[in-house]
């Protein structure tokens, strides 16, 4: 029976439950959009000081995976959820882009030049070339995020999701590219551009391959919702 096979596995939250968890923590409200602007303004902060531990926290602080993980279980399950989760991620990071925007253009007025920026601890653009270089490390550091983030989710500990946020490019690569946008440096914007969407499939496909491994195994069951 259906309770039979839920008892196994007593860590694991029924499908209603990581949809309703998913759907209330990864809908972009005000607060949320509110913080995607500020993350956003945040990250261009850091990165354009080359101080890690600003871009850091930009990073933990946005609520920017739930929604591309909504979208994987939507679609696995058949859920018109999917499409809610599309409008969060291009909210969310509409409004991240507006924030980044805002710090960029302020910037550069003063003079800076956002993109090498001023260097700190590291070294001036030190970080602007990691986050826009694709490596076979990153693309498996991404990977084992999605991972994990996705296992998170169906245990419900969304909360620990935002520790995931800090080894995905979600954030830096879309903060990057409006700051090379508004520096004019339309090749490093591209990449930027190129290492988000490859982020987002990521997510997106991970989190799919994890959710249909378990409904055919310890779920074996579509929602009722």
């Amino acid at each position: 029976t259906h309770s039979e096979e839920i008892n196994t596995d007593g860590s694991q939250t029924i499908w209603e439950e990581t949809l309703s968890t998913i759907n209330e923590q990864s809908q972009m409200t005000y607060n949320n959009l509110l913080t995607m602007l500020l993350s956003g303004m945040i990250a261009v902060m850091g990165l354009a000081t080359n101080a890690i531990h600003v871009v850091i926290g930009a990073s933990l602080l946005a609520p920017g995976f739930g929604a591309v993980v909504r979208i994987s279980l939507g679609l696995v399950n058949k859920h018109t959820t999917w499409k809610q989760g599309l409008k969060d991620v291009f909210a969310g990071y509409a409004a991240l882009l507006i924030g980044a925007t805002i710090t960029a253009v302020g910037l550069k007025i003063t003079g800076t030049n956002v993109l090498i920026g001023s260097s700190s601890y590291l070294p001036q653009d030190k970080l602007v070339d990691y986050f826009t270089t694709i490596t076979a490390e990153s693309v498996l550091v991404s990977v084992l995020a999605a991972i994990i983030g996705t296992i998170l989710i169906l245990t419900n500990r969304t909360l620990l999701t935002a520790g995931v946020m800090l080894l995905l490019a979600l954030v830096t690569s879309a903060s990057i590219a409006t700051m090379a946008f508004v520096q004019g440096d339309y090749a490093i914007g591209l990449q930027a551009v190129g290492r988000w969407i490859l982020e987002f499939f990521i997510i997106a496909g991970i989190s799919a391959v994890v959710f249909l491994i378990k409904k055919h195994t310890v779920m074996n069951r579509n929602m009722k919702i």
